[in-house]
């Protein structure tokens, strides 16, 4: 997607004959040949495909774009292949969000992965291009809570930074790329199983669980007349899957499945754990 929008960008500014009005950059330091050789015939070929004349600066940044782009190693050269702004943004959304306790490190990947895709996503803003986001259903439907707060965060981030507002498309990407990394850190929740008698049917859906949930560290198996003693058994319990209704409030997050794990119960469970672990 992002180098889609790199090249519309390009495209659409060049049909209109509206020149780059920023100084243009220095000359870069051709670190690949091939890749420079590559971003020349683009240029050329989209020369002769629109039938219109291209600055030849045009390849430098074609060539800058790719180069800093996930798909290629950042650091060859010594120095992050990012401006400024590019740096302070993801900064400024890494802190929000507070992924960690400490400060993340501009070499860190999941840094660079963000900033990556941070860097044409101004280029966007600037340009006015939208994008649409054909998983976006899903991604309020998943990531409820991350929406909303990456919503707020970018609401900011238009204010400090002074940008155009990021579109909900825009912001459920966002949502992906937090929702990966919060998922590499978080730790499996320690979960117990409930059922009416603690055996038989509640092994079978502790197999289910396991296969298919790596979030959950199940570490038993009980009966449900055992509830009282959970927190005294277990008080860093996170997690209570259960097949029969228990009472509100209940101490410990809970969801409420059948014994043979529905569709419906998974989306049950999976958002939940998305909001145990990102609350």
């Amino acid at each position: 997607i992002n180098i889609f929008s790199h090249l519309y960008i390009f495209i659409s500014r060049n049909r209109r004959s509206t020149s780059i009005h920023v100084v243009a950059p220095s000359k870069p330091t051709i670190v690949d040949e091939k890749i420079y050789s590559v971003c020349q015939k683009i240029i050329q070929e989209i020369e002769q495909y629109f039938k219109m004349k291209v600055d030849a600066v045009e390849i430098d940044y074609l060539y800058q774009y790719v180069v800093s782009s996930r798909l290629q190693k950042p650091f060859s050269s010594g120095k992050l292949p990012f401006s400024q702004r590019v740096l302070d943004v993801t900064h400024y959304y890494f802190s929000r969000m507070c992924m960690d306790n400490r400060e993340i490190e501009t070499t860190d990947p999941d840094f660079v992965d963000l900033a990556s895709h941070i860097s044409p996503l101004l280029r966007r803003l600037d340009n006015r291009v939208q994008i649409k986001n054909s998983l976006l259903s899903q991604i309020l439907l998943t990531y409820p809570n991350l929406v909303k707060e990456l919503t707020t965060i970018s609401k900011e981030v238009s204010l400090v930074f002074g940008f155009a507002s990021l579109s909900l498309d825009e912001i459920g990407f966002l949502v992906l790329y937090f929702a990966r990394f919060q998922e590499k850190r978080a730790r499996p929740l320690k979960t117990v199983v409930m059922c009416t008698s603690g055996v038989g049917t509640s092994e079978l859906l502790r197999a289910r669980l396991e296969k298919q949930f790596s979030e959950l560290d199940i570490i038993d198996v009980v009966a449900y007349h055992q509830l009282d003693e959970l927190i005294n058994l277990y008080p860093d319990l996170d997690f209570i899957v259960t097949t029969v209704a228990l009472q509100e409030p209940a101490s410990v997050p809970f969801v409420l499945v059948s014994a043979f794990l529905t569709e419906g119960d998974k989306q049950r469970l999976q958002a939940k754990i998305q909001e145990i672990n990102y609350e």
